[in-house]
């Protein structure tokens, strides 16, 4: 049995009369249907939102590695690995 990887799912939503208008104004600009307009947008606030996500972890954790490595400088990592 093959399995369908994006299913299709039909929505109802609720616009505002404006958000309605500029979707209806987007689509033809764009030539894309108001349901694939509405899908790119959701998923590029996902990824920004994910992004965002990522970049707060890593401010998290950026101090947990400072000063551990005092005795190792750029240098003297290279020149022992030029003499060994």
């Amino acid at each position: 049995m093959t399995l369908i990887k994006n299913r299709i799912k039909r929505k109802n939503i609720t616009l505002s009369s404006e958000a309605e208008s500029k979707l209806v104004k987007l689509s033809k600009i764009l030539g894309k249907s108001q349901s694939k307009i509405i899908e790119h947008l959701i998923l590029e606030k996902v990824k920004d939102l994910e992004k965002d996500e990522k970049i707060k972890t890593l401010y998290s954790i950026k101090d947990v590695f400072h000063g551990k490595f005092k005795e190792a400088d750029i240098q003297s990592i290279k020149s022992k690995i030029k003499n060994d």
